[in-house]
């Protein structure tokens, strides 16, 4: 659906370009696939029960790659980071990758930091937004909970699921000084 739909936005814009509308429906049909490829992609993790493939990484490149692209400005801090640990890259990516976008939704500067702290991995992403509601703050992690228009409300219950499968946690918090503080905790292996 999604192939095709690309083909036929770029027909329509190369055969009619002064025709706006049919470009904008094509565009729409485009947006919308990609709309639903994220929803199922969403629910296939959600669901997916694989067991990790843990392999020694650099949990500061790994931050570092998962902040790639990132539209907000962000502070990085790793001066605290061990060499290596035993993660899931790609599953660790993912979680990463989530919050970090999800940060740099709620607000323009995002922080985020890992280190070790009582002998865990801490990854903590940190934005400067509105903060969480705290009448939300039970259902943050349960899924299809969102306050985004585009959002499937997938995100952080697949990104506490992963956490899980590490032997770790998750939490978020307000943030001393406004904005809202996710925390990643994960044990050695």
């Amino acid at each position: 659906l999604k192939g095709n739909a690309q083909i036929l936005e770029k027909l329509v814009a190369k055969d009619s370009p002064a025709d706006a509308k049919a470009v904008g429906k094509a565009n729409r049909v485009v947006s919308e696939a990609k709309r639903l490829e994220k929803l199922v992609n969403d629910l296939l993790d959600f669901a997916r029960r694989d067991e990790l493939r843990r392999d020694t990484c650099s949990p500061a490149a790994l931050l570092a790659e998962s902040a790639e692209g990132l539209s907000a400005k962000l502070t990085l801090d790793s001066a605290g980071a061990p060499e290596t640990w035993s993660l899931d890259q790609d599953r660790m990516r993912q979680v990463l990758s989530n919050l970090l976008q999800n940060a740099s939704h709620a607000s323009e500067q995002v922080e985020a930091q890992v280190r070790v702290e009582r002998g865990w991995l801490l990854f903590s992403i940190r934005d400067h937004g509105a903060g969480i509601d705290e009448a939300q703050q039970s259902q943050l992690f349960e899924p299809f909970h969102t306050k985004k228009t585009q959002g499937t409300g997938l995100g952080l219950a697949v990104a506490k699921r992963l956490v899980e499968l590490h032997g770790g946690s998750i939490s978020a918090s307000n943030a001393q000084g406004g904005g809202a503080e996710f925390r990643v905790r994960i044990p050695p292996n």
